[in-house]
């Protein structure tokens, strides 16, 4: 082409992009030699649901040149069509289709507003819009959560060398022309994108893929082989993320490498999965018993749902205890029987476990003295009343498996226990924040008599985890405190010296009045990191 030279010289680094005709593109790829083309079909085809001449057009590319497929220029609007909004809306519809677009091999092209939900047309020959528009931040936020992480992921998507297309079974055997449903890779990354461009649920099955050209002969792969997993071990577990909703899942590999793999989508849903990996049962760790148990369902984390899976009986009776019917009658004078028969019901809970054993008598005192402490701190802050209770609970397991407050398989327990207390979400996080710092970090929370405020706060900073529990954070190359944090913990704190009743009187008021003076030294500081240590 002569567009590709300039003054008789060679520009070998020309782009060529054509605008093709209806239809015309593989025509402009293949026959002329263009580098990329417009993908009018793309659109057209997706906005009016014809989704099986669409599904046809890339078996067609897959089966006469697959690398066609990466030179693809998709787009859901452009100078000459409608805008965006106008077109596909700004539901789920519009975001399925948004999401084949950035996960489809070749190039994804956004219009002029399109992520801003701007709905006025710009002609080539505009020198500047005549709408007053303001971008529509709902919009704009759910392309940040849904759209940019998948276009940080381009080079798992854009070419075609791994990209599988898969038909989608209906229990009937019919083939479900309306959903999607393809898998890339790049190095170990794996991807498996599924959506349903139609308004009705879809339910069924992918497994095999759709023919393609290689080597001369058209093949197929089956869902195993498109995502290169283990497929002959029956003792193993495939577990991946949806990177839109964050939840993992969990299948048997036999099941996939026989049946592939069983999706329910509703009407413009989709998912993207991402980071899949093998996982190997044992009787340590049963996938294969959790598997059953989710039955299909996504969780926030596969392996915390097997901790909590494991401790279920356990997390069932603490739940209970810490209930608002049981709670405050554990921390009442009078009911030390029924605190007692609380230790024993929750250790025999735990001792279903062969790391834990059972509570020696001397042990049954310790826990009820302890308790004792705790119902007279309490007089003074009734605020901490809960929180120490179930402290206190957990130290049932800690003294036989110091791995269980490791874990923080207790939390969601934990919560959703503190719920029936009517308590607003920023105190049950508050309180979470503390109980989960104070079991992983003890020491730090332990009467030091001969310890000065600056040697206290650059022990607490120390840990990692402070960050979370003090809310710092940076404003113009500044690190501050936050206020309300830093208050909270200093009330803990003096709490569990009052509670635990360590070491002597005077000690002790020695310590709380250095935990007043860090408070009067950080509200003096404007409650800046730095200035408060100095």
């Amino acid at each position: 082409f002569r567009i590709a030279s300039v003054g008789g010289r060679l520009k070998p680094d020309t782009l060529l992009l054509a605008e093709a005709f209806w239809m015309m593109e593989s025509y402009f790829v293949r026959t002329l030699g263009m580098h990329r083309v417009y993908n009018s079909a793309f659109m057209n085809m997706l906005k009016n649901e014809e989704n099986d001449k669409y599904r046809l057009s890339i078996k067609n590319v897959l089966e006469f040149n697959p690398q066609i497929l990466k030179r693809y220029v998709n787009f859901m609007n452009n100078p000459d069509e409608d805008t965006a909004v106008n077109q596909f809306g700004k539901d789920d519809k519009y975001f399925g289709v948004c999401i084949l677009m950035a996960t489809m091999p070749g190039l994804p092209m956004f219009g002029h507003g399109q992520v801003e939900g701007f709905a006025e047309k710009y002609g080539m020959e505009y020198k500047r819009a005549y709408w007053d528009e303001t971008p529509d931040e709902n919009l704009v936020a759910r392309h940040e959560r849904e759209i940019f992480p998948l276009l940080k992921k381009r080079y798992l998507f854009s070419d075609v060398q791994n990209f599988y297309l898969y038909d989608f079974y209906s229990g009937d055997g019919a083939v479900n022309e309306n959903v999607f449903a393809y898998s890339n890779r790049f190095g170990n990354e794996r991807a498996l994108v599924v959506y349903n461009n139609k308004f009705e649920q879809a339910a069924g099955w992918i497994n095999q893929s759709a023919a393609y050209l290689e080597n001369g002969a058209l093949i197929q792969r089956s869902l195993m082989q498109g995502l290169s997993l283990i497929q002959d071990n029956p003792d193993l577990c495939v577990v991946f993320t949806d990177i839109i909703s964050g939840n993992q899942y969990i299948r048997s590999v036999w099941q996939m490498a026989s049946q592939g793999l069983y999706l329910e989508l509703g009407a413009f849903k989709y998912q993207v999965f991402v980071g899949f990996k093998e996982v190997l049962h044992t009787n340590v760790r049963p996938y294969h018993e959790l598997r059953e148990y989710l039955n299909g369902q996504g969780v926030p984390n596969i392996e915390t749902a097997m901790d909590e899976w494991l401790y279920r009986k356990p997390l069932t009776v603490l739940k209970k205890l810490l209930s608002a019917d049981t709670g405050a009658l554990l921390l009442s004078p009078q009911q030390e029987a029924l605190f007692q028969s609380a230790l024993a019901e929750l250790n025999k809970a735990f001792v279903s476990f062969s790391s834990f054993h059972k509570l020696s008598d001397k042990e049954v005192q310790t826990f009820t003295r302890s308790r004792k402490k705790l119902i007279k701190a309490t007089k003074n802050n009734e605020a901490f009343a809960i929180p120490a209770l179930s402290l206190l609970l957990l130290q049932v397991a800690d003294v036989s498996d110091s791995l269980f407050s490791s874990k923080n398989v207790y939390v969601n327990t934990l919560r959703e226990a503190w719920q029936t207390h009517k308590l607003q979400e920023e105190t049950v996080d508050n309180w979470l924040t503390l109980v989960s710092f104070t079991l992983k970090h003890p020491k730090r929370f332990e009467l030091k008599s001969d310890c000065s405020a600056r040697a206290y706060m650059e022990s607490l900073i120390s840990i990692p985890e402070s960050a979370a529990l003090l809310k710092i954070n940076r404003f113009e190359s500044v690190t501050y405190i936050n206020k309300e944090r830093l208050e909270l913990v200093l009330s803990w704190q003096t709490f569990l010296i009052n509670w635990l009743a360590a070491g002597k009187a005077a000690d002790r008021k020695t310590f709380i009045n250095m935990l007043e003076q860090i408070n009067v030294k950080a509200k003096q500081e404007g409650y800046r990191l730095k200035e408060i240590i100095a």
